[in-house]
C-alpha cells in the first residue's frame, strides 16, 4: 500500500532545499530513523544539484511502501557520456555536497541510473525502512542512555508558527542538540528556520564550530539568525560547543553552590551576516548535570530554578518557558538535557 506520492520539480536553486527538506519531512512520517532520513535527503540534495548543474531543470519523485522509501531524480538534459566516469570516487557535481553519484550509491541501498546523449538522465534509489517510530513532536522529550531530553517552544503571540527551532538527534557515539532563532516572526523566519533545521541534518558530522561557519557561509544574505550548537560525546562525556548571538547556554551542576547555573560564552554577531571565526569550547559532563538552551524569547536565568532537581527534562522546559518568559512579546523556545546515569534507552 503506498505511503506517499510525491512530486517537487526542480526549476531553481532555491528547489534544492524544498527537496530536501521535504524528503526530510516525508521520512519522519514514515518512521524513518534520524540518520536514514538524512542520508535521503543528502541524495536527494546531491541528485537535485546535478539537475540544476547539467540540465538546468528536471523533477523529484518520492514513493513509498511498506517496506522501502523510494527516489527518483529525472531530467531531460545532454546526457552523461560515460557513466562508468561518473560513478567513480571523487568524481562529483562541484558545487553539490561532494559525494557524487558514487557517494549517492554507498548512502541508499539501492542504485540504478539511466542515461542517453541528448535525452536526459534518470537515477532511481531507495532506502530501506526499519521498525523504528518517529521523532518526536516539538513539544516533547526523548531518553536516550544516560539522557533525558525536551524541547519546548512558543510562537510570537500574534504569530501562528515559530521563528525559532531546536533539534535533538542521537548519533552514537554522539548527541547532538541546536536552538536557533531566526530575526523577526512570522512566516518568513518560520520558512528560513525550516531551512535551518534542514541544512544541519544534513551536516552533523562535524564539530559545532565548523556547523556555525557553514551555516554562517550557507545563510549569507538571508534575514539571519543566532544559533548554539552542541555535540555530547556518550562514551566519554565531553560536550564540544560554539555559539553565536543573543541565544543561551547554560550548565547547571550539583557541584555548583545552591544548583546555580553558570553561563557558558557564546560569541557575537549575526549569522549569515558577520560573525568572528568560530571557536568550539569543551565541557564535561558529570551525573545529574543539566544543559539548557534557550531563545531570547526567554529572559537570562541567574538565580537558583525553583524546581526540584529530580524533575523531568519535559518538567523543567514548561517551567522555563513559563517563569521566565520575556516581558517583550516575541517566539521562545527552550531546550533542556539532563545527563543521568539509568535512563532507559529508547
Amino acid at each position: 500500500m503506498s505511503k506517499c506520492h510525491i512530486h517537487i520539480s526542480i526549476l531553481h536553486e532555491s528547489d534544492i532545499m524544498i527537496a530536501t527538506m521535504r524528503t526530510m519531512k516525508e521520512g519522519e512520517k514514515l518512521g524513518m530513523s534520524a540518520t536514514d532520513c538524512t542520508l535521503c535527503a543528502t541524495a536527494v540534495s546531491e541528485l537535485a544539484t546535478n539537475i540544476i548543474r547539467y540540465a538546468d531543470k528536471g523533477d523529484i519523485f518520492l514513493h513509498a511502501d511498506d517496506e522501502y522509501l523510494y527516489i527518483m531524480a529525472q531530467d531531460r538534459g545532454d546526457g552523461i557520456e560515460d557513466i562508468n566516469l561518473a560513478m567513480q570516487e571523487g568524481h562529483s557535481s562541484g558545487t553539490g555536497l561532494g559525494l557524487g553519484l558514487s557517494g549517492v550509491s554507498r548512502m541508499m541501498d539501492s542504485f540504478h541510473i539511466e542515461s542517453e546523449l541528448h535525452q536526459g538522465t534518470c537515477v532511481k534509489v531507495s532506502k530501506r525502512r526499519q521498525n523504528i517510530p518517529p521523532l518526536p513532536s516539538p513539544n516533547t522529550f526523548t531518553a536516550y542512555q544516560n539522557l533525558d531530553i525536551a524541547t519546548y517552544s512558543q510562537p510570537h503571540p500574534h504569530c501562528i508558527v515559530n521563528g525559532d527551532g531546536m533539534l535533538h538527534l542521537n548519533l552514537p557515539p554522539y548527541t547532538y542538540i541546536a536552538l536557533w532563532d531566526v530575526s523577526g516572526h512570522g512566516d518568513l523566519a518560520y520558512d528560513l528556520s525550516q531551512q535551518v533545521d534542514a541544512f544541519l541534518r544534513l551536516h552533523l558530522n562535524q564539530l559545532p564550530n565548523q556547523l556555525i561557519k557553514k551555516l554562517h557561509q550557507h545563510f549569507q544574505g538571508s534575514r539571519g539568525l543566532v544559533a548554539v550548537i552542541a555535540r555530547l560525546n556518550l562514551d566519554s562525556s565531553w560536550l564540544d560547543y560554539a555559539g553565536v548571538g543573543n541565544v543561551s547556554l547554560l550548565h547547571l551542576s550539583t557541584h555548583h553552590p545552591q544548583h546555580l547555573p553558570h553561563r557558558l560564552v557564546l560569541q557575537q554577531g549575526v549569522i549569515g551576516y558577520q560573525i568572528r571565526t568560530p571557536v568550539s569550547q569543551r565541557l564535561k559532563l558529570h551525573r545529574n548535570d543539566s544543559i539548557i538552551m534557550h531563545s531570547d524569547g526567554i529572559c537570562s536565568i541567574r538565580h537558583a530554578l525553583n524546581i526540584n532537581p529530580k524533575s523531568s527534562a519535559k518538567t523543567w522546559a514548561k517551567h522555563i518557558a513559563k517563569h521566565y518568559r520575556a516581558q517583550q512579546d516575541d517566539d521562545i523556545s527552550c531546550l533542556v538535557l539532563h545527563y543521568r546515569s539509568g535512563v532507559k534507552k529508547c
